[in-house]
């Protein structure tokens, strides 16, 4: 199990490592009602997670650089009010 402050990565690593390990007792997880592609469910599981915390963290940074921009438009305008 990955510790419980694990990046993206290393959850990604996990999920792939177990799907890796789980291939080996297929038979077993299929006999106890799992999915016979099960291992290839949890792999595009884990891609899908990653992919939304990789574009969370796209519209973070986006989202900051709006509001840095926001601020120093502000600052030029109030400068600019002030030599008026």
């Amino acid at each position: 199990m990955p510790a419980k402050n694990a990046n993206t990565e290393q959850l990604f690593a996990h999920a792939s490592a177990m799907a890796n390990a789980a291939t080996a007792h297929a038979q077993v997880f299929t006999d106890a009602g799992l999915a016979a592609d099960f291992t290839s469910q949890l792999v595009t599981a884990a891609q899908a997670v990653r992919a939304t915390i990789d574009t969370r963290s796209t519209n973070r940074t986006q989202a900051q650089g709006a509001t840095g921009g926001l601020s120093a438009a502000a600052k030029r305008g109030r400068a600019a009010l002030r030599c008026a």
